[in-house]
């Protein structure tokens, strides 16, 4: 027996060492799970919003929990010698007890036999006991922790350490300040840096703290910014401003009790002081941005304003703006104050970065009240730092949306009138009466002269400006019926989905949206030219007769093609190139002709436009001998070699005078009466050319004999191509009106310019100040081959060397 109690013992031992290591871990995570909690606690600040004086209580309450977890662990505690039997008998996996049914007695021990069967029993027990291992200590602290709380202070602690950073320990000596001193010197801390402006896309600058640091001395910084001086704990320093640094108020971001931040805004020039050190800030100005036109606004023909224009900043440019202002009515400037006040139309930014430089913009004016007038125009770029700049203003006619109609063009001149010098509606009311005299006269319906009567009557008895109003919206209604019913529908739907889509490529969309916004202007683009041919159904065969509208007309094809090219651009990201094309493609959508219809040109006027395009050629061939002649004479002079005989070279030169002479005949006779009365000194002076040009002649009075004959050749020019324009103004007067021309595209308005391209004045005369062209090329072609014809001759040596030092002065000018 005493065997095996020994052996029983010391298992029990064991069991209880076990059993006494479960307990403590399980009490040691508890406790270590509070303790977790107020590091937390302590590392992210919370007792800095804690008085010194309630700091031991909060510090005690944290105690009383980790005691209370400790108890109530000891309170479950087993570590008696029956736990500990019942711990072998569990590691034993002996459901039967064996450990703990040694201590037992048998109940009748006076009986031999029943203690020898008892004696067997023990020992086997005892031999099964020597076998069994204990397991390791399980403290299963998880089964009284379900939520995992201590697992969740642990890691909670741990956030709060790397938050701290290495004011760790500084935080932590704080819950223990209670006297509101804490001898902790190496916590106290000043930062100050310097914070530019976000639009100037700089970064910050540091002064002081652990980042890096600028040279000491002088500092600059855009105007603007803000200096922030944050201080904490004890011994902060205190900041002093001179110059241009102004302090501000900033209560929007939150402090802890022991920070203090004041904020400085660099207004120009100034000087920190911060505990020993100065700091020399330097203010760099913020220059207000610069716009400019590149070229004068143009007129588009369906009463918008194109306008190109480059804009620039030292920051960037946040918008851009057209303004108007100073109305003018017939030569007056306004002095009322206007009903509606001026459009102040936005323009696209330029594509490049920040934006800065070249743009176009279309603007719509159409239905403005405003439109028609005379005022002052200017654009106005804004940065991002407030600062303005305009372009010097300049004087311009608002376009207006083209009435073909009398009755609507004169509707919507009252209409401007009355919006822009409301003080003066008597004039309004006395051209509503005089329209209203004689309705029948504009062959209009009974409804329209009912319109002008509720106008009329609506002009009378207004009493406000906004009465007013609507008798002006009123007029512009009834001149949108009276013109074209419903194509400014389908007008302002196509201006809708422009827009739409030029604002989704400046801000860089999904190709997603590009492409839905792509197909809405496809939609609206083919329902106005669905409306534009509807109106106009002969288009076709008047492109077909006259061959100069063939060479302006672009298809329904082209313009689709366009727009696969720019979502095409969109969808690579080329987004520069994409607004290019949808401008250009806006540009002939503007300018698609809606002139008014002129019947088909006359035999008469088809035969001069031949003739004058053969006197073209013949001008040409004309200047071309000139210069052979001009150039076989100094040959005679200056070249020694054997040449052609000089009556077989005066031969070749006659007979292409004479040829050129019989040319200008068949003119004249085809040009009748005309053409002898304009042409008959370029005659004369050919026959006195072909007279020098034979032998024994004189060679410069046949060069100064072809110069008269072009000289006439060309004023005979001018004033043939003057008389086609005055007989074409009197067909077009005998014309109707004419719908949008399908296909016809162009930079201004049929009837304001000459039949052959030249320009008129503004009471649509012929300008007789301007160069005609009979060649119809732009000034820019017409300089290119002047340059040519100078390099040409240029390039022949055999001209004089003053002539030919003489030209190369003026290529190089």
């Amino acid at each position: 027996m005493a065997s095996i109690d020994k052996a029983l013992n010391r298992l029990v031992a064991r069991a209880r060492a076990v059993l006494a290591w479960e307990f403590l871990w399980r009490a040691f995570s508890t406790t270590a799970g509070v303790i977790a909690l107020f590091l937390a606690a302590s590392w992210f600040g919370a007792w800095e919003f804690v008085p010194p004086a309630a700091r031991p209580f909060g510090i005690l309450a944290f105690a009383i929990i980790a005691s209370a977890a400790v108890a109530r662990e000891a309170r479950h505690a087993a570590l008696t010698r029956r736990d500990a039997l019942k711990r072998i008998d569990r590691d034993a996996g002996d459901r039967y007890a064996a450990a703990s049914t040694l201590n037992d007695t048998p109940a009748n021990s006076g009986d031999p036999t029943a203690m020898a069967l008892w004696r067997v029993h023990q020992a086997r027990l005892v031999e099964k006991i020597r076998r069994v291992r204990l397991a390791r200590p399980a403290p299963r602290a998880v089964e009284r922790d379900v939520w995992a709380m201590r697992a969740g202070a642990l890691l909670l602690a741990a956030a709060a350490a790397v938050y701290a950073g290495p004011d760790r320990a500084a935080r932590l000596a704080t819950a223990f300040a209670w006297n509101g001193k804490t001898d902790v010197g190496a916590q106290a801390r000043t930062d100050a840096w310097i914070d530019p402006p976000p639009y100037t896309g700089k970064p910050p600058v540091m002064l002081t703290g652990t980042g890096p640091r600028e040279a000491r001395g002088q500092l600059s910084a855009p105007i603007g910014s803000t200096i922030v001086v944050r201080s904490a704990g004890q011994g902060s320093l205190e900041a002093a401003v001179e110059g241009g640094l102004a302090q501000i108020d900033d209560k929007s971001r939150p402090t802890r009790r022991d920070e203090r931040e004041t904020r400085f805004v660099l207004k120009g020039d100034g000087r920190l002081k911060l505990g020993g050190e100065t700091f020399d800030i330097a203010a760099i100005p913020d220059r207000p941005p610069t716009v400019e036109l590149l070229e004068q606004p143009r007129a588009n023909l369906r009463g918008s304003l194109g306008v190109f224009y480059r804009a620039d900043d030292d920051y960037g440019i946040a918008g851009l703006e057209a303004r108007i202002s100073d109305p003018e009515i017939q030569g007056h400037v306004v002095r009322d104050k206007p009903l509606v006040e001026p459009p102040r139309l936005p323009l696209a930014l330029p594509a490049g970065p920040s934006g800065v430089g070249e743009a176009r913009s279309t603007l719509d004016f159409s239905e403005s009240p405003w439109a028609g007038a005379r005022v002052s125009f200017r654009l106005v770029a804004r940065d991002e730092g407030g600062n303005e700049g305009a372009t010097t203003p300049i004087s311009i006619y608002l376009p207006q949306r083209p009435f073909t109609k009398p009755l609507a063009r004169a509707l919507v001149e009252q209409r401007r009138n009355l919006v822009l010098a409301p003080g003066d509606r008597a004039r309004v009311g006395a051209a509503l009466d005089a329209l209203m005299l004689e309705p029948e006269k504009f062959g209009e319906a009974a409804g329209v002269y009912l319109g002008l009567r509720v106008a009329r009557s609506g002009l009378t008895h207004a009493r406000s400006s906004s009465d007013l109003l609507e008798t002006a919206d009123l007029l512009w209604a009834m001149a949108l019926q009276i013109e074209d019913g419903g194509t400014s529908d389908a007008e302002r739907d196509l201006r809708a989905a422009e827009k739409n889509l030029r604002d989704a490529l400046q801000k860089n969309a999904s190709p997603e949206e590009i492409a839905r916004l792509t197909q809405a202007l496809r939609q609206a683009m083919d329902r106005f030219l669905a409306e534009m041919a509807r109106r106009q159904p002969d288009r076709q065969q008047q492109a077909e007769a006259d061959p100069s509208r063939r060479s302006r007309s672009i298809s329904r094809d082209q313009l689709q093609k366009m727009l696969e090219q720019m979502e095409s651009m969109a969808r690579s990201g080329d987004m520069a190139n994409a607004q290019e094309m949808l401008d250009r493609l806006q540009d002939i959508l503007e300018n698609l002709r809606t002139a008014r219809r002129r019947p088909p040109p006359s035999q008469e006027q088809r035969e001069m436009r031949r003739a004058l395009s053969d006197l073209d050629r013949l001008m040409r061939d004309q200047q071309e001998l000139r210069d052979d002649t001009y150039r076989d004479g100094q040959q005679d002079q200056n070249d020694s070699r054997p040449q052609r005989p000089r009556s077989d070279r005066n031969r070749s030169l006659k007979d292409r005078q004479a040829d050129l002479e019989k040319r200008l005949g068949d003119i004249q006779r085809r040009l009748g009466k005309n053409g002898n009365n304009k042409l008959g000194g370029a005659g004369e002076a050919m026959k006195q050319a072909e007279g020098e040009l034979g032998d024994g002649g004189d060679r410069d009075k046949a060069v100064d004999a072809q110069g008269r004959a072009l000289e006439a050749l060309r004023n005979g020019a001018d004033q043939l191509a003057q008389d086609m324009r005055n007989r074409g103004n009197s067909s077009e007067q005998a014309g109707d009106d004419e719908g949008p021309a399908m296909g016809e595209a162009g930079g201004q308005e049929r009837d304001e310019a000459d039949p052959l391209g030249r320009p008129r004045d503004r009471r649509r005369r012929f300008d007789p100040n301007a160069r005609y062209d009979p060649l119809g090329a732009t000034p820019a072609l017409r300089a290119q081959r002047v340059l040519e014809e100078l390099r040409r001759r240029l390039g022949e040596t055999a001209r004089p060397q003053d002539e030919l030092d003489y030209l190369e002065r003026l290529i190089r000018r």
